[in-house]
């Protein structure tokens, strides 16, 4: 049985309809005319069949409180929203925008059309704003904002309530703000929102509890994340903060108690503090943090109790005080795979670190000195040690004297003394 043409005088059934594991059911072209459904429809694993946008059927799923079971079919009749979207005249698949009159267009090619099953990618040289898609309210796949020059604002998708896949929303050079995602409540996939020139915060993602993967990056003016405040969990493929010269906090993070997967800020040089993330608690993955010049401390990290994997501090030229309590548990257990150097004194290896956080002090392997500082405090941190396990290399602009190595009786490895304009003996 392929379609119901046998039963089309058929208009009124008073009870269930069932249309269940009809393995050669394509259609359901035969029942146009029926014109009541009194019980529940169910239309259930019939696995070629993809048309059920008939008259009969689109009637009753017109009517939101008219319960229906839709599942196990064709794309086409996978879902209850793809049957709906399918009577209101919505597209097939994914839509892709590349000028500003197809965005314009929309609305009279699609009347009535809320919900698309696919995903919609938007890049055009020309296109302006996104005021046609004003009645677009999920999508069943993700949405791709990208490399539109001219593009000033989203609010044209302020009806957007559900996306299905990721959000992208990148090298949109005049968009300042993400206002018209502010109904947005659900997102399916990873977040990316990247080199976005004039973007001043998040403001627009406000309506979001959990995101699966965030990347913010090489936005240039971004100065804080305000707009994630009902963010409460990050997961998925990790947390990036990375290349937004203009960052300054991390306001908006103040909610967030677990991050699953690793947590990496790199490359910001206006960040100052970690203050935001008071209330994180677990991090299920790596930390790294590099490259952020005015960081100074980790002090916003001190209510973390669970840490799960590897850490890496380095290039943080004003960080100095890296003791928070879950690095100090890390470092006693496991210091050898901590990757902690070229940070200001006090953070700028990991033997400085342990004597932060009151931890004895083994002899170390591979060595690095770059200041008269770090020769000067050796036999305070290595008190006793006479053997380097590793090659020792001393570099530094203002080393002067290598006096308070006097205790160092053997290298096993190589010594390599270079780069010291000041070393006088």
């Amino acid at each position: 049985m392929v379609n119901l043409e046998g039963i089309n005088n058929l208009n009124d059934i008073g009870g269930d309809l069932y249309l269940s594991y009809n393995t050669s059911l394509s259609s359901l072209s035969g029942i146009d005319s029926l014109q009541n459904i009194g019980g529940e429809l169910f239309i259930q694993n019939n696995s070629i069949l993809s048309e059920c946008d008939v008259q009969s059927i689109c009637d009753y799923l017109n009517i939101p409180s008219n319960p229906a079971t839709i599942s196990g079919n064709a794309i086409g009749c996978f879902s209850r929203s793809e049957v709906e979207s399918y009577c209101n005249g919505c597209p097939l698949g994914d839509l892709i925008f590349t000028t500003q009159s197809e965005i314009d267009l929309y609305y009279s090619t699609y009347p009535g059309c809320s919900t698309i099953t696919g995903g919609i990618t938007i890049n055009g040289a020309d296109i302006t704003n996104l005021d046609g898609l004003t009645l677009i309210d999920s999508l069943t796949q993700g949405l791709q904002i990208y490399n539109n020059p001219l593009l000033e604002s989203l609010e044209g998708l302020a009806g957007l309530k559900y996306v299905g896949g990721e959000l992208s929303i990148g090298g949109n050079p005049l968009l300042d703000s993400l206002a018209g995602l502010d109904s947005l409540n659900f997102i399916g996939g990873s977040v990316h929102i990247t080199s976005n020139d004039s973007l001043l915060n998040l403001i627009g993602l406000n309506s979001l509890a959990n995101i699966s993967g965030l990347e913010i990056s090489n936005n240039i003016s971004l100065i804080n994340l305000h707009g994630l405040e009902s963010v409460t969990s990050l997961q998925g493929m990790g947390t990036t903060f990375s290349g937004n010269l203009s960052l300054e906090s991390l306001l908006g993070l103040d909610n967030v108690t677990n991050i699953d997967f690793n947590l990496n800020l790199s490359s910001n040089p206006n960040l100052t503090d970690l203050d935001h993330l008071s209330n994180l608690n677990s991090i299920n993955g790596g930390l790294y943090i590099t490259d952020n010049s005015l960081l100074s401390n980790l002090s916003g990290l001190d209510s973390i109790t669970g840490f799960n994997g590897s850490l890496t501090i380095f290039n943080n030229p004003s960080l100095s005080i890296c003791n928070a309590q879950f690095i100090c548990d890390f470092l006693s257990t496991s210091p050898e795979i901590a990757v902690i150097h070229d940070n200001a004194f006090g953070c700028d290896n990991v033997a400085q670190v342990q004597i932060a956080c009151g931890i004895p002090v083994t002899c170390p392997g591979i060595l690095t000195l770059n200041s008269q500082a770090e020769i000067d405090s050796f036999p305070s941190i290595y008190s006793g040690c006479s053997t380097i396990a590793g090659p020792l290399t001393i570099t530094g602009s203002d080393i002067t004297n290598l006096d308070s190595l006097v205790q160092i009786d053997s290298i096993t490895q190589g010594l390599s003394i270079g780069s010291n304009p000041f070393l006088k003996a």
